[in-house]
């Protein structure tokens, strides 16, 4: 792979790599895992904040928190101060069902997963998967102050979501939009009089504990399916968790490979955005000013000069964007629509829900043209909002110029979305010539 200003997917490979980090990053806690991988591999080191932090120019480093966000950046070896950082930021997180803890839910012989929304999934595209269960188990240690922390991952289907016959219903599925009624099946018992923890017993068993050694966990069911490279020419691709696996996997590869020996360069991974930012993992949270000020600090400024740096900053928040669906036109703005292997958008909003104005806008346009890297511009019709992302809210938490860019997808929030092969390589080619560009 090319370090930076190059082609980093397209090759069998680098193509290969980026669906495995979609296949296995199949929850926040996940997706933070598999992109710590990729910075150890490229010579960044893990910190921590139980010691002051003394960085040397040239320094690669990364800091994790909470087990579903990451901070990680790099200092040019000719580094100094006045310049400002640049910062891409993109969240882990993906619309799913998230699992209650407790009782499971069971009806007759039939048990279900006990289960809710977590953000706003097209939840009926759910619907007679195969689906699987992954995330974080908190368990009994000998500290009482602290939880033995396991990340988790079923990695095989164990549970559906039985839809009901056609020939019952005339109401278009309108039973599947009650959360009542999309429960996952995940065991038929001999009698309706079993134990009523099943599953809880069967996370104990993959994890080799007793139950009663479960305090409590943050588990979510995900749509077990690998990502499959389809189309007449190999084209296009369908998988789970493009929104927002497409950000995350786009700023860590760009970071891993920018080369700029005279600036500061920073990733941040966040969680929660799915269901509104506010979280101490979210982009409303105060961690990232905390740990920009300790990076700062760690090479020798003081506070008003780390004031007068966010002002010389910039950040770019990486999130799917809606990518043009021929066949539903008319929810579309004609003079800004999306065509997938097109390149990354460039998204724009009025009601402020996407944070890009005219001076990022047309940096990045400048950037993109001098380095023949593809991109769109996209804006919503003007009578449908088409949602937002965390651009605005991390602009707003430090106060300084942001741009919001991302793939276009079609499906978004689908349990299975699709995208151009050749987008998440003009988004990791532009990201990497952002934080080289003097």
């Amino acid at each position: 792979m090319e370090k930076s200003r190059g082609r980093t997917l397209g090759g069998l490979q680098e193509n290969k790599k980026f669906c495995e980090y979609l296949e296995k990053s199949v929850t926040p806690f996940h997706c933070v895992l598999n992109s710590e991988k990729i910075l150890n591999q490229n010579g960044f080191c893990e910190l921590n904040t139980e010691s002051k932090w003394k960085l040397k120019k040239g320094g690669k480093y990364y800091w994790k928190f909470n087990n579903s966000y990451l901070f990680a950046f790099s200092v040019g070896t000719m580094w100094s101060e006045g310049q400002g950082f640049k910062l891409a930021a993109a969240h882990g997180d993906s619309p799913c069902f998230r699992i209650r803890s407790g009782k499971d839910k069971q009806i007759g012989q039939y048990v279900f997963l006990n289960t809710e929304g977590y953000g706003g999934a097209n939840f009926t595209s759910w619907i007679d998967r195969p689906l699987s269960v992954a995330g974080r188990v908190c368990l009994k240690s000998k500290c009482d102050e602290k939880v033995d922390v396991r990340i988790f991952d079923m990695e095989r289907a164990i549970a559906i979501i039985p839809g009901l016959a056609v020939h019952f219903t005339k109401e278009d599925y309108e039973y599947q939009e009650k959360n009542s009624k999309r429960i996952p099946l995940f065991a038929i018992t001999e009698n309706a009089e079993m134990s009523d923890k099943m599953f809880e017993k069967m996370v104990a068993d993959e994890l080799e504990v007793e139950p009663e050694d479960i305090l409590d966990y943050e588990l979510y069911v995900y749509h077990y399916a690998k990502s499959k490279i389809i189309g007449r020419k190999g084209e296009i691709l369908a998988s789970p968790r493009l929104d927002n696996q497409t950000g995350t996997y786009g700023i860590i590869q760009a970071i891993a490979g920018t080369e700029n020996e005279t600036g500061f360069s920073a990733a941040v991974i966040f969680d929660n955005e799915e269901v509104g930012n506010i979280s101490k993992n979210g982009a409303f949270s105060s961690v990232t000013p905390t740990i920009l000020k300790l990076i700062y600090e760690g090479l020798g400024c003081n506070e008003l000069q780390y004031d007068k740096e966010l002002l010389k900053s910039s950040v770019i928040s990486v999130d799917a964007a809606h990518g043009f669906h021929p066949v539903f036109a008319e929810h579309y703005d004609k003079e800004h629509i999306c065509i997938l292997n097109r390149g990354f958008c460039i998204k724009q909003a009025s009601s402020q829900a996407y944070a890009t104005d005219s001076t990022m806008s047309g940096m990045i346009q400048q950037l993109c043209r001098k380095e023949n890297i593809p991109f769109q511009k996209y804006m919503n019709h003007a009578d449908i909002r088409g949602g937002g992302t965390l651009g605005s809210i991390i602009s707003c938490v430090l106060g300084v110029k942001t741009a919001d860019i991302g793939v276009p997808i079609l499906s978004m929030h689908s349990s299975l979305e699709t995208m151009g092969m050749e987008d998440e390589d003009s988004l990791i080619h532009f990201l990497r010539v952002y934080y080289d560009a003097v």
